[in-house]
């Protein structure tokens, strides 16, 4: 049998639980990485939709907060910031991040969500907070080893540009 890294045990065959706080965390079947800026129990898998998708470990009652914005974990992008980095760092910030117009800012999350696919029918969103700090939430049940979708087009302005005062032009 594989042996656990001390601060976690199985979880399955493809995720760990830190044993010191408690909730399951993800790793394609590394028990080293740690991530706990999604709310919920979550793996990365490979997906049917696009490459590696995260998949619920558990079942997730609609309305269950699923992932928000941690600012001392996540990072976020003015487009001044943005324009500065080298042209790599750019890139990878188009491909994992996101556009959020509403708020001027480029934003790259540090967890799993960055693994999120699209889907025009999503089980995640963030429905009628415009202007206010993201909490995404299950939009209906989610079923244990099902994966996590979000549309987004409800959140990311692609990639138009930022002015001054936040909004896209």
């Amino acid at each position: 049998a594989e042996a656990a890294h001390p601060r976690f045990s199985k979880y399955g065959d493809r995720s760990c639980v830190c044993r010191d706080r408690g909730f399951p965390v993800v790793g394609l079947s590394d028990p080293g990485l740690h991530v706990a800026m999604l709310l919920i129990a979550a793996r990365v898998d490979r997906s049917t939709i696009h490459g590696l998708g995260v998949f619920a470990l558990e079942r997730i009652p609609e309305g269950t907060p699923v992932w928000t914005f941690e600012p001392r974990f996540d990072q976020a992008f003015s487009a001044s910031e943005f324009t500065a980095l080298p042209v790599q760092a750019q890139a990878h910030l188009r491909h994992f991040g996101y556009l959020d117009a509403a708020r001027g800012r480029w934003v790259l999350n540090a967890d799993l969500s960055i693994f999120l696919n699209h889907s025009t029918t999503p089980n995640t969103g963030a429905p009628g907070q415009e202007g206010a700090a993201v909490l995404t939430v299950a939009l209906r049940n989610i079923e244990a080893d099902e994966e996590l979708t979000c549309d987004y087009g409800t959140f990311d302005a692609g990639d138009k540009p930022i002015a001054a005062e936040g909004r896209s032009s």
